[in-house]
This record gives C-alpha cells, structure tokens and sequence, in this order.
C-alpha cells in the first residue's frame, strides 16, 4: 500500500481529496500522536499526584494531631471543671 503525501495548493481545482488508504493513514498517524501525548500527560499526572499525596499527607497527619491535642485539652478541661463544680457545691 502506498501512500502519498499529498496537499492540496492553494488554487488548485483539480485536486480530488484523499483516498481512503491516505485517510486510513492520517487517522492513525493522529492517533499514534494522540496516544503519545496522553501518555506524557499521564505520567506528568502521575508525578505530581505523588508528590502533593506525599505533601497532602504529612499535612493531614499534622492536623490530625493538633486536632487530637485540641480534643485532649478540651477533655481535660471538661474534667476539671466537674471536679471544680463539685467542690464548691459541698462548700
């Protein structure tokens, strides 16, 4: 099968179209292109996801723990002011 490179020029009125192997052709030419540059954007996804999931993490696990020593003062002082509450009742 033989395919030509064929443009039409500007002008030109006897120019037919492409025939169906030429067509056959550009399409997956436009494919192949098509798959290459997904991949590269899936890749450079990929990178970047991991790297903010990295960040992402760290940063949750930091708010977690400043949440739980929020959660453990806010506990305790709770308990303290029970016990406060009934000490100056029976006084």
């Amino acid at each position: 099968m033989e395919v030509t490179k064929r443009r039409p020029e500007p002008g030109d009125i006897d120019w037919k179209g492409y025939t169906l192997s030429e067509l056959h052709y550009r399409r997956e030419v436009n494919q192949v292109k098509q798959d290459i540059v997904t991949e590269r954007l899936m890749s450079a996804y990929e990178n970047i996801k991991e790297s903010k999931q990295l960040k992402m993490t760290s940063g949750i696990w930091r708010n977690f723990n400043g949440m739980m020593a929020a959660v453990n003062y806010g506990v305790l002082a709770f308990r303290m002011f029970v016990k406060l509450k009934k000490l100056f009742k029976h006084a």
